[in-house]
């Protein structure tokens, strides 16, 4: 009888688990932000956005290329703002991913704080986040 009840209440823990996250994205309650265009700085290096939504060029510092394993210096890109595993808009965006090549490079994004004007994102599990300002 006790297994059984240990059981029940094991079952019953993981359902409540399951059935009660709310794993969907951020309600999206303004209109979707202008694609990124131009040029986002900080001290780990820029990000040059055309503003297609998908390409960008890195150059990275050092200190950063070390962190990240991105390649040092300057660098044709591809990008996406993901939620989960999909493309998500990126002032909702939990993950920030670059890709080189075949090779996938993902940080966390501040969705809190990413808007038009500025990236924040975090290049390492212990890091403080890195914000990316928009240079005029």
């Amino acid at each position: 009888m006790r297994k059984r009840c240990v059981f029940l209440l094991l079952l019953l823990s993981f359902l409540i688990c399951a059935c009660g996250s709310n794993d969907g994205p951020p309600k999206t309650d303004t209109p979707e932000p202008p694609a990124l265009n131009g040029v986002y700085a900080s001290e780990a290096g820029t990000f040059e956005f055309n503003g297609d939504g998908k390409t960008v060029i890195i150059d990275i510092s050092q200190e950063m290329a070390e962190k990240t394993e991105l390649p040092e210096g300057k660098t044709s890109a591809q990008y996406v703002f993901l939620f989960h595993s999909g493309s998500y808009r990126y002032d909702k965006a939990e993950y920030f991913r670059i890709i080189i090549g075949d090779k996938n490079y993902q940080f966390d994004n501040d969705f809190t704080q990413t808007n038009e004007n500025q990236i924040v994102i975090r290049l390492g599990s212990d890091e403080d986040p890195t914000v990316f300002a928009r240079e005029e």
